[in-house]
């Protein structure tokens, strides 16, 4: 099945309809609270009982960010128009319970990737944990970024086939990414262009520009999203052959 639309046509347009659509901007301003919770340390140097009120609050925010990512992913997954705030809220309904099981899981696969890692690598270059997360800190971050990259259209597939399943839905993703990997360069600007500046940044950087570059990051994450959501709308026969190679 060709594409709907060219490659310049779809990227604009999950451009413009990420920045037209409230709800993205509803997520990423909840991310950001938190983030600025988190750095800040809103009430945690406080004596009791504002700890806990702290750990609540966190607790919800997360919860609240959550929410609202699977709420605007479904829309965004459900059609090809912009996501208000109340679609965002609405559509959370429908697939939040099935999401957070999907991200625990995923979770505590990555848990287990990590130490598995971390034991080979503490044995191969003979440093303590600690040690080796300070001298490789930048190659982790830069790794993460790639493996956000190559699983680009893992979240895509979950949300347009429906199908929360960890395993199955990251095979899925994998096949459809090595099929499209000569027409990834945009999603390779967009998921490894913000892990790149980051790691590039100086140690005293501000945190104003901090935050600012994680926000552009948070947009541009999004964008990938819908280009990613997009091409398996227009192609749902040739995503469905990868997904399933009988």
């Amino acid at each position: 099945m060709s594409d709907t639309y060219s490659e310049n046509e779809r990227r604009l347009r999950a451009t413009v309809r990420v920045f037209m659509s409230p709800g993205v901007w509803l997520v990423i301003g909840s991310l950001f609270l938190v983030q600025l919770i988190m750095r800040f340390r809103v009430f945690a140097e406080m004596e009791p009982p504002f700890p806990f009120l702290h750990l609540i609050l966190l607790t919800v925010l997360l919860a609240s960010f959550f929410y609202l990512m699977a709420g605007v992913s479904h829309a965004l997954a459900r059609s090809k128009n912009v996501v208000s705030f109340g679609a965002a809220i609405s559509n959370g309904k429908a697939v939040f319970a099935n999401f957070a099981w999907l991200i625990i899981k995923a979770g505590l696969l990555s848990i287990l990737v990590f130490n598995i890692a971390a034991y080979v690598a503490v044995l191969v270059t003979g440093l303590e944990l600690n040690e080796l997360m300070k001298t490789y800190s930048s190659v982790f971050v830069l790794l993460l970024g790639v493996i956000g990259f190559v699983f680009v259209y893992w979240m895509p597939k979950v949300f347009v086939a429906q199908d929360f399943r960890l395993i199955p839905t990251l095979k899925a993703a994998l096949d459809i990414f090595g099929s499209r990997f000569p027409r990834s360069g945009f999603l390779a600007v967009l998921t490894l262009g913000p892990t790149i500046v980051s790691v590039s940044l100086p140690a005293e950087t501000p945190i104003v520009l901090e935050f600012m570059l994680d926000v552009i990051g948070g947009f541009m994450g999004w964008i990938a999203y819908v280009y990613c959501v997009e091409w398996l709308q227009d192609n749902p026969h040739g995503a469905a052959r990868l997904a399933d190679p009988a």
